[in-house]
C-alpha cells in the first residue's frame, strides 16, 4: 500500500476539479461483470464545479450501461449558498443512459451522521435493482 495514492494521483493533472478521470478509472477497473460482480459505491466530495463537464456527462453514460456503479457527489456546503448547477442536472441525467447512476446532495456541518448515511444510501435498493436488468451484476 505504501506509495498507492501518490502513484495513483500522480496520473491526474491538477487544476480545477476534473470528474472524468476517476469516473474513467472506475469504469475500466469495474466494467466487466464477473459471477462475483458487487455493486460499488464511488463518492465525490467536492466544494465546486469542474472543468470537464462534456467529458464527465460522457463517462457517466458509459457507465450507466457498462458498471455496477452508483456515484454520489457530496457538495460542501460551508456557507450555506453554495452553487452546484452541473451536479445538479448531472443526477437528473435522462439522456444517453441506461440507468440512473448519479446522487448527488448537498452536505454541511448542520447535517446529522444519521440523515448523511441516510443520503448517501438512499438510491442503493434502485440501483441494484436497475444493475441486475442490465446484467451489470447477477
Amino acid at each position: 500500500l505504501d506509495g498507492y495514492v501518490r502513484n495513483q494521483l500522480s496520473s491526474f493533472s491538477w487544476g480545477m476539479t476534473q470528474y472524468a478521470p476517476p469516473l474513467r478509472l472506475a469504469l475500466d477497473k469495474l466494467r466487466e461483470p464477473t459471477p462475483a460482480a458487487l455493486p460499488t459505491i464511488l463518492i465525490f466530495i467536492t466544494d465546486g464545479e469542474n472543468s470537464d463537464r462534456r467529458e464527465t456527462i460522457s463517462v457517466v453514460q458509459q457507465i450507466s450501461k457498462q458498471s455496477p456503479v452508483l456515484i454520489k457527489f457530496i457538495g460542501l456546503d460551508t456557507n450555506g449558498n453554495a452553487s452546484f448547477p452541473f451536479l445538479e442536472r448531472l443526477d437528473d441525467l435522462k439522456t444517453g443512459v441506461a440507468r440512473d447512476c448519479v446522487d448527488f446532495f448537498r452536505w454541511d456541518s448542520r447535517v446529522s451522521d444519521e440523515k448523511l448515511y441516510d443520503l448517501i444510501f438512499n438510491e442503493i435498493p434502485e440501483g441494484v435493482s436497475a444493475m441486475k436488468k442490465l446484467g451489470l451484476i447477477t
